[in-house]
């Protein structure tokens, strides 16, 4: 659920910004289908959920957004911890504006 969420705000502030998936899989030389799967939420597609992290921090960036950035006022927060797996914890704060 909670991936599903940043997915959604991911695809959301990309879309706002004006930005095609084709042009940030160019620029962050990510594959379309892998930032496609991010913004869809689809954990499953990763086997090292360090890789999709690390993704998803570099999406982010591009994007504007502060990945886990507790120390700035949320735009987009999610009430629960966000869990990737039970032994990664990421804080409440998922996604901040820069």
């Amino acid at each position: 659920m909670i991936l599903i969420e940043a997915g959604e705000a991911l695809r959301s502030t990309r879309e706002s910004s004006g930005v095609s998936i084709d042009e940030a899989s160019k620029d962050l030389n990510i594959p379309v289908i892998v930032l496609e799967q991010i913004e869809d939420g689809s954990i499953g597609s990763f086997e090292d959920i360090y890789d999709l992290k690390q993704k998803m921090v570099e999406y982010a960036k591009y994007l504007g957004l502060n990945f886990c950035s507790p120390s700035n006022t949320p735009d987009i927060a999610f009430s629960n911890a966000c869990t990737f797996s039970p032994s990664i914890k990421m804080p409440t704060s998922l996604f901040t504006k820069s």
